[in-house]
């Protein structure tokens, strides 16, 4: 009897801790805001957003400690255990960040490291125009200044970096640099560029960017390395991490993470376990995470569960809007919401408590035709409320779709 019993408290037990990790699980400083994560064989790393301090964790985010006093930016982990801050001069670290030297006296505003070892520093000065410069031998050495580095994004020996010109070549107009030999020669893309940082390079070699020209603004596809693009959602994206075969992560200011294939389309939200979805930094690791940086400090992922908990469409095209019940109803701790879309559609989802006030956004987007689901895992008082959709066909915006409908949350 004492063994069942055993079993049967364990067997609870890892299945309260297969719960946990099937979600967002805030990881430390949860009253510091978070503006970049790094994550290596040193330990994790994060700079805040508010003075740029560098606090380092050993032990899986339970305690942390400051390693950089301020002015920090950027960070980039070498596969070496070296560490690299962007701050007023590039420095470097390499015994975890207990002490550090300065590598490069010039104001540095992003940090990277290619996947063949060169590390990359830019510095921008809005009237002189974007610069970078490389350095094969861990910041000894570094090359000659050169365009670009507003954003870095690699695959094998391939590299992309956007920028824009000096005041003397009409600085306000943004173009992109590739190169396909690690960083040692560059090709300018001339003309109209087609897409602005942030941009991430998934796995198929598509690109997936922010709006060209305002380096912000709705999220583009390149199918062609930033020759054309195409906008396939109007949500605003704050960082963007490719993942190794799922797609991209997208994350936004306001409406937390979406994930998109590598071919651009939007397979959902994910955001379940979040209670921030101010979404400043994402980043990877090679043990199987990915991590989000918030107002709410660091939070963490298994990688493996992101596949089978994305709202994904169905391959079917339906014939007609449709708004479902939520199910269950009435719900504790998560409900989930179904939608169709028989068109590709601006969609709003929204929820609002019996006053009217709006409490949560699902979605605001664009999505192709087909079932959606949106799962809402709220932090309100228990009661009555209503959600809310408003689709707005692409092609035809006279047959715009609205409904509502109620249920009952029960704490």
């Amino acid at each position: 009897m004492k063994l069942i019993r055993f079993a049967s408290l364990f067997f609870a037990a890892a299945l309260c801790v297969s719960q946990a990790d099937a979600q967002w699980v805030q990881k430390g400083l949860s009253d510091r805001g978070i503006a970049k994560i790094g994550v290596g064989s040193s330990g994790w790393f994060a700079i805040t957003s508010d003075s740029g301090s560098v606090f380092r964790s050993t032990n899986g985010g339970t305690n942390w400690s400051q390693v950089f006093p301020s002015a920090g930016v950027d960070i980039a982990l070498a596969p070496n255990g070296m560490i690299f801050i962007a701050a007023d001069s590039m420095c470097r670290s390499t015994d975890g960040g207990v002490t550090w030297v300065n590598v490069r006296n010039l104001e540095t505003t992003c940090v990277a490291i290619s996947p063949t070892g060169c590390v990359f520093r830019s510095d921008f000065l809005l009237y002189d125009g974007d610069t970078f410069e490389i350095s094969t031998d861990n910041g000894s050495t570094w090359s000659s200044p050169i365009a670009g580095g507003a954003a870095f994004a690699f695959r094998l020996r391939c590299a992309v970096t956007a920028g824009r010109g000096p005041a003397s070549d009409m600085g306000a107009f943004p173009f992109m640099s590739v190169s396909s030999d690690g960083g040692q020669t560059w090709q300018r893309k001339e003309g109209y560029p087609a897409l602005g940082a942030p941009f991430a390079w998934s796995s198929n070699g598509n690109f997936l960017g922010a709006q060209p020209l305002s380096y912000a603004g709705y999220l583009y596809l390149s199918t062609d390395t930033c020759v054309t693009s195409t906008e396939v959602s109007s949500i605003t994206p704050s960082s963007l991490q490719a993942l190794s075969s799922i797609g991209v992560l997208v994350g936004t200011d306001t409406l937390g993470i979406f994930l998109f294939s590598d071919n651009g389309d939007s397979l959902g939200t994910l955001n379940t376990g979040l209670t921030d979805l101010h979404i400043h930094c994402l980043a990877m690791d090679t043990a199987g995470y990915v991590y989000a940086g918030t107002n709410a400090g660091v939070w963490r992922r298994p990688l493996s569960q992101l596949a089978v908990s994305v709202n994904k469409p169905s391959s079917t095209v339906p014939q007609e809007f449709s708004l479902s019940q939520n199910y269950p109803n009435p719900f504790n701790p998560s409900t989930t919401i179904r939608l169709v879309l028989p068109q590709r559609s601006r969609v709003r989802l929204t929820i609002y408590n019996i006053l009217g006030q709006q409490v949560a956004e699902l979605a605001n987007e664009e999505m192709s035709a087909g079932s959606y689901e949106r799962v809402w895992n709220p932090i309100v008082a228990s009661g009555l409320y209503f959600y809310r959709i408003e689709a707005v066909p692409v092609t035809d915006p006279g047959k715009r779709f609205v409904d509502v409908k109620k249920m009952i949350f029960l704490k």
